[in-house]
């Protein structure tokens, strides 16, 4: 079987260092396409570049931008997001982050937390859910709280709680906004549902 090719985005403003981490990239035994990216603002600007499945960027990158990063992230939740840190960062601005590739890392390390992403909601469609998953979901989007969600699906609150937990781990979309536009886009529900 054929592996599907993996869209790689880098915004590392250092031509040293955005160089060493695409030639890591393509020595790892995947199908890596590199998108080289100038600057945030480059990548916003571009439609194509939203089929991106990895965003890795130095969080340098991301200071007076957080507003942006965060409604671009909103707009884009299949894309995850790896800080290239080879310095200190504080914790807020590292938590716009999915994962984070510290430049000592070896390639094996960087191939780990790759594939742990690719298993873990690489493929954003509707049928990775499971049929529960979401029936709960339409719940979550209508607003209504884990016991009214157990009342009227005739499950435990445990339950509910499992089931959306593995809806944000597939989906890797933790806000009720975030999970609504989801719903949309993958007519799981329409807005006359809502």
């Amino acid at each position: 079987m054929i592996k599907p090719v993996i869209n790689i985005g880098i915004i590392e403003p250092s031509p040293i260092l955005a160089e060493g981490i695409e030639s890591l990239l393509l020595k790892l035994p995947l199908r890596i396409n590199i998108i080289p990216i100038r600057d945030f603002d480059d990548m916003t600007s571009k439609t194509s570049l939203r089929n991106l499945d990895f965003l890795m960027i130095n969080p340098a990158q991301l200071f007076n931008r957080i507003r942006q990063v965060k409604m671009f992230r909103f707009e884009n939740p299949r894309i995850k997001w790896f800080a290239i840190v080879f310095t200190v960062f504080d914790k807020e601005t590292l938590s716009n982050f999915d994962e984070i590739i510290s430049i000592d890392d070896t390639s094996e390390t960087m191939l780990k937390k790759i594939q742990k992403h690719i298993k873990n909601g690489g493929d954003k469609n509707s049928s990775s859910l499971s049929d529960r998953e979401v029936d709960v979901l339409k719940e979550i989007v209508r607003g209504r709280s884990n016991k009214e969600i157990a009342d009227v699906l005739n499950i435990s609150i445990h339950t509910v709680m499992s089931h959306r937990k593995n809806i944000m781990q597939k989906t890797g979309i933790k806000s009720q906004a975030g999970l609504t536009v989801y719903a949309l886009t993958n007519n799981i529900l329409n807005v006359e549902n809502l």
